[in-house]
């Protein structure tokens, strides 16, 4: 989404059921543009929650993918207000085609194969993504 690097990526977390495979964790990252983000899972909640929150210096969009309705929501930040002055029931609800996101990246796999040019992401991304998570798997597994 940024279309750079992090420059730090932190983890903790915990072990509650099996000795070094965490049931919980929170990741943190900072990008060069002075962008912060974090993801926390934890596989022992009660309950199923897939959020994504996107915080702006224009609004936030909102995207919650547990419940059937799966809203995309933006909420705009009017001049002058803070962004504790947001208030979700003004919010606007942005039309998409819900669509599973495995079959459609199935079909671009498969476009891809016959030949269709790579547009999404290709080797580099791939192995950004994978030095992404061994730096949050070292700084997990980082006892001090």
């Amino acid at each position: 989404m940024l279309d750079e690097f992090p420059i730090e990526v932190s983890s903790k977390g915990a072990a509650f059921l099996q000795k070094n495979i965490h049931d919980s964790s929170m990741t943190y990252f900072k990008y060069p543009s002075g962008v912060h983000g974090h993801i926390f899972v934890n596989w022992l909640h009660p309950f199923k929650e897939h959020r994504l929150v996107m915080i702006g210096s224009k609004g936030s969009l909102h995207f919650e993918d547990s419940i059937s309705a799966k809203p995309l929501i933006y909420y705009e930040k009017k001049n002058g207000e803070s962004s504790l002055d947001l208030n979700q029931n003004t919010g606007e609800l942005i039309e998409y085609e819900d669509e599973l996101p495995l079959t459609n990246e199935l079909k671009y796999f498969i476009d891809c194969i016959k030949g269709a040019p790579i547009k999404i992401a290709n080797i580099k991304d791939g192995i950004e993504v994978i030095k992404i998570l061994e730096k949050g798997k070292i700084s997990l597994n980082n006892k001090k």
